[in-house]
């Protein structure tokens, strides 16, 4: 099946596929070009599982080495899916809960007394589908000076962000917020005693054998592919401190196990990380996105599940986890009843006309319709 999912691919491309050989098509070649997009890479499931991979291009502009499978990618807020999936681990070994208040298991800093905090509660479910009352911020730093998760949470220098304090009655509107990830980030490192990576590993990386998953501190043994905007090749970094909201390197062939293993859980109960429920617990009780995410996807996702975005109903039920920024893009994209997954990774910020062609076009394979037309939360 695979051999002409691929090929049907390639050919919306106007050249037919070399899959003797792997190399790229002429048709996407020239599209990569054409919007300045060094490196495009991908990897599908079939059956609930790992079908076939591609990859396509160079690591940066004017570099002579190419792309692999194992090329890793920074996928931005995709991380947050990694977050859910050891927080829900965590719950369902009864060490923390999902819809009780945080307070009662942060122990290195606690979220502040507030009037907004007495008449509801944040909890873990608050905390991952963006509803915990906490406000939108992105993180900068000031260099060189030595930092920690505290000094993000209160928003203290050196860290340059907003502090962690709500700013709306937990449960009452969803509001995208990367600060609520690193609350859950203090969460996991304090109920495990672990930091987060090692947290991550445990739980996540290390059961599905993801061995070309990393996280802060980077390895020095993968060859990683250079973020671009404007044209200009950005460096490779990730915030000293703050992890869980989007600091993850990987790979589409990783996503894709990671999404195989999710589908078995879902449709049969045979998943190695999560039970039947947890990932039911992810899609089913969802939530109206905010105004302001619903203008910026265009209207084509509806609704904010567990670190997910849901669209469609029954059969037709897709989930997705999105993320842009520092150069990269990132898909990862998740249609239970036809146990199909599409993982894609560019490294290019101005690949997004192209990205969407990719994911038309691996459900058109397919014969469906994704339903949704993912734009990037910021």
């Amino acid at each position: 099946m695979s051999n002409g999912i691929i090929s049907r691919f390639e050919r919306e491309f106007s050249i037919p596929a070399h899959e003797e050989t792997g190399q790229f098509p002429i048709g996407l070649e020239a599209r990569m070009d054409e919007e300045g997009v060094p490196a495009v890479s991908l990897a599908v499931v079939e059956d609930m599982e790992l079908s076939w991979r591609r990859a396509y291009g160079k690591i940066a502009l004017n570099s002579r080495d190419e792309v692999t499978e194992d090329t890793q990618f920074q996928i931005q807020s995709v991380t947050k899916l990694f977050t859910a999936i050891a927080a829900l681990r965590l719950v369902e070994s009864e060490v923390v809960s999902l819809d009780e208040d945080v307070n009662r298991f942060l122990e290195s800093w606690r979220i502040p007394d507030s009037d907004f905090a007495l008449k509801a509660p944040v909890t873990l479910r608050r905390l991952l589908n963006h509803t915990a009352g906490f406000p939108t911020s992105n993180f900068g730093w000031e260099e060189g000076e030595e930092m920690t998760l505290r000094h993000v949470l209160d928003g203290e220098f050196p860290a340059k962000n907003t502090p962690a304090r709500l700013h709306a009655v937990p449960g009452a509107q969803h509001e995208y917020s990367n600060l609520g990830y690193v609350v859950i980030q203090q969460l996991i490192e304090d109920v495990t005693g672990d930091s987060y990576e090692q947290a991550v590993s445990k739980l996540v990386l290390e059961p599905l054998s993801l061995n070309h998953t990393s996280i802060v501190p980077y390895p020095e043994r993968f060859t990683i592919a250079k973020g671009h905007a404007g044209g200009n090749t950005l460096p490779i970094s990730s915030h000293p401190c703050a992890f869980a909201q989007g600091s993850i390197l990987s790979t589409p062939s990783d996503l894709a196990v990671l999404s195989a293993d999710l589908l078995r859980s879902l449709r049969a109960g045979e998943g190695t990380l999560l039970s039947s429920e947890s990932v039911h617990s992810m899609i089913d009780k969802t939530v109206p996105l905010g105004e302001a995410l619903r203008q910026l996807l265009q209207g084509h996702a509806d609704r904010q599940g567990l670190a997910v975005f849901v669209c469609g109903r029954s059969r037709d039920l897709v989930f997705s986890s999105l993320g842009g920024g520092d150069g990269y893009l990132s898909f990862l994209m998740l249609h239970p009843a036809r146990g199909v997954a599409l993982a894609l990774l560019l490294n290019a910020q101005e690949g997004l006309p192209l990205a969407f062609d990719i994911v038309r076009n691996i459900a058109a394979a397919h014969d469906f319709d994704w339903g949704i037309q993912p734009v990037l939360p910021s």
